[in-house]
């Protein structure tokens, strides 16, 4: 059966005359005759009662006229569908993204994504940033949200968000009301921090911070997530150093305090195989790229 044949058949059912369907598909009737009854041999079912006055659908003619109409509006559809893929208007673009990133600045680019190709599928992961740049270099990914610097050969980088690290620690921590602290008041403090392989970047720039200070951190706790970070400074068991737009989260039982001095920075920045000619991969990056100028800024406000 093929879609010339269901055409045919669409546009005799709808006539209910083989002259006016013929004229509807510039053919003669005799060849379009042939070629119902060619679609009749193949179905093994009769689709139209003739007579002499009359063309009449079957019980089977009709069931097939719903699903032909359906078909062939599709097919009617294949070119629009496939120029939009091509602009990148819709497909699937599978995004990996740090936990601390759902709550930057950053966290307004999936809203673009998603208001501006509203027909495009996404689909995000939380992963670390050494996990997400093994992901895109094994086609898992296209695009991700990860901390810089990173190894990232292969990869292209560009730099989003520029952000300051503060101190989270308990509510009921004596310097909790502090609106600034120096690390070096912290040095006999029990700290969270994952560990290094997760996070290359981020606890290099953090475990440099507390060098700079004059001491080493105690670090006990080690937990695989940010977002964990903070669940555990919460419940008392020490302090961390997180992205300051953490604070927006909101949490009951910690408090954000400013670093005082030279203050250490985190960076989101976007990583994508070049070789990757994925239309709405490319739609997705002008679209972020261009804010990046405004997201540094609001972060240094």
């Amino acid at each position: 059966m093929e879609l010339r044949d269901l055409r045919a058949f669409v546009a005799v059912a709808e006539e209910l005359h083989f002259a006016r369907a013929a004229a509807r598909l510039h053919v003669s009737p005799p060849p379009l005759s042939q070629r119902i009854k060619a679609l009749e041999s193949e179905i093994g079912v009769s689709l139209f009662t003739r007579s002499k006055r009359s063309v009449v659908l079957t019980a089977a003619g009709s069931v097939l006229l719903t699903e032909a109409r359906r078909l062939c509006s599709r097919a009617d559809e294949l070119p629009q569908l496939t120029r939009r893929a091509a602009r990148g208007e819709t497909g699937e673009l599978r995004a990996g993204v740090v936990g601390s990133a759902i709550y930057s600045q950053a966290r307004a680019l999936v809203a673009d994504i998603a208001r501006e190709v509203p027909d495009a599928h996404l689909v995000w992961r939380v992963l670390s940033s050494v996990e997400q740049i093994q992901a895109i270099r094994e086609n898992r990914l296209e695009l991700g949200l990860i901390n810089t610097p990173i190894d990232h050969d292969g990869l292209v980088v560009r730099s989003l968000l520029r952000e300051r690290l503060v101190v989270v620690m308990p509510a009921t921590h004596r310097y909790a009301r502090r609106a600034s602290i120096p690390l070096r008041l912290l040095k006999d403090e029990i700290f969270v921090v994952g560990e290094r392989h997760l996070a290359p970047s981020y606890y290099d720039r953090v475990i440099g911070a507390f060098n700079a200070a004059g001491f080493s951190p105690i670090i006990e706790h080690q937990p695989q997530s940010i977002i964990a970070y903070i669940g555990l400074v919460a419940i008392g068991v020490g302090l961390s150093i997180v992205p300051a737009s953490l604070a927006r989260l909101g949490l009951a039982g910690v408090a954000f305090v400013r670093i005082e001095g030279k203050v250490p920075l985190s960076e989101l920045s976007l990583a994508w195989d070049p070789s990757n000619s994925s239309p709405i991969l490319a739609r997705a990056l002008r679209l972020m790229l261009a804010k990046a100028p405004v997201l540094r800024r609001s972060a240094r406000g």
